[in-house]
């Protein structure tokens, strides 16, 4: 019974890793579970869930990772097949607990169980009838099974986050300190340029929600890429939005500049002239108005594409 048991265990854990798995690029995975026999057997490949739950993120290295390695899901599921093997060997004899009046000792006493051996028994000697196989020699075998195959786990994994190495220039992108140049109203560029750039990040949003999918199933995990596409992803979102106000700040400066010589004018204008010499100055203002209004015209003009370009 415990024998039958613990092979249920081993090959349920085994039908679930696929025999092949090939990593094509980020969004392309291919697992085999069946060979073509046994599809013809069935009729129809029977659909396998994945064991497991992960997520790829950006640790602090800026590099990506996984929520939790292969290596570590390998080891606790031999963890769990060790500490079942190991709760037999504590199981209490029933005949001390319902007669204990036949023990002369209270020290508990426990049922004879199987051991996992740390390595394999050696094979009786098959000339001589009085040698009889280690009794915890097929402990060891599922247990090497079972190791032997969840290990196969590893490499698809590995392999599946190589293929996010293309992302390199998005994992060192930082938007603060792209937009960090643009602190002073001296070192803000040109209207046209943040135009263009605005249209960049936003093609690269799209690009990145296009080459990286929301999920993905390598080998027995269901690998959830949400996570590090909309954070790559969020980066020139950003950027983008923080040149919109950006630009929004140009218009803004400029349209108080040009309100800003206007009242100036007006102010001049409109002064009441101390004398002779004041009310000759307003008279050369306003003579020479039209012209300055002429040369305003193209501050205004410009003035009013940036708000178009922020429609």
């Amino acid at each position: 019974m415990t024998e039958a048991s613990a092979k249920r265990f081993v090959a349920a854990i085994m039908d679930f890793v696929p025999i092949k798995c090939e990593v094509h690029d980020s969004f392309n995975v291919t697992n085999t579970f069946y060979t073509e026999e046994q599809i013809k057997e069935m009729g129809a490949p029977k659909e396998k869930i994945p064991l497991f739950h992960i997520d790829l993120t950006v640790g602090e290295d800026k590099r990506p990772r996984y929520s939790q390695s292969a290596k570590e899901v390998v080891a606790s599921i031999l963890t769990i097949f060790e500490a079942g093997i190991k709760s037999l060997q504590e199981i209490n004899q029933v005949e001390q607990k319902l007669l204990p009046h036949l023990f002369k000792s209270n020290q508990k006493l426990f049922l004879k169980a199987v051991i996992k051996p740390d390595y394999r028994p050696a094979d009786p000697n098959p000339d001589d009838p009085r040698e009889l196989a280690d009794e915890n020699t097929w402990v060891f075998d599922e247990y090497d099974k079972l190791r032997t195959c969840i290990t196969e786990i590893i490499e698809p994994l590995d392999k599946y986050i190589l293929t996010y190495d293309r992302f390199e220039n998005e994992y060192k992108f930082d938007p603060e300190a792209e937009m960090a140049k643009y602190e002073n109203e001296d070192d803000w560029p040109d209207v046209a340029e943040l135009k263009a750039s605005i249209l960049f990040h936003q093609a690269e949003e799209k690009r990145l929600q296009h080459e990286i999918p929301e999920e993905i199933i390598c080998s027995v995990f269901k690998i959830s890429t949400k996570v590090i596409r909309d954070m790559l992803a969020e980066k020139h979102k950003k950027i983008a939005q923080d040149q919109v106000i950006l630009i929004s700040k140009i218009a803004k400066s400029r349209s108080n500049k040009i309100i800003e010589e206007f009242e100036k004018r007006n102010i001049k204008v409109e002064s009441i002239p101390k004398g002779i010499e004041e009310l000759s100055q307003i008279r050369d203002i306003m003579s020479n108005l039209p012209k300055e209004l002429e040369k305003e015209q193209k501050g205004i003009k410009d003035c009013m594409e940036i708000y178009y370009t922020l429609d």
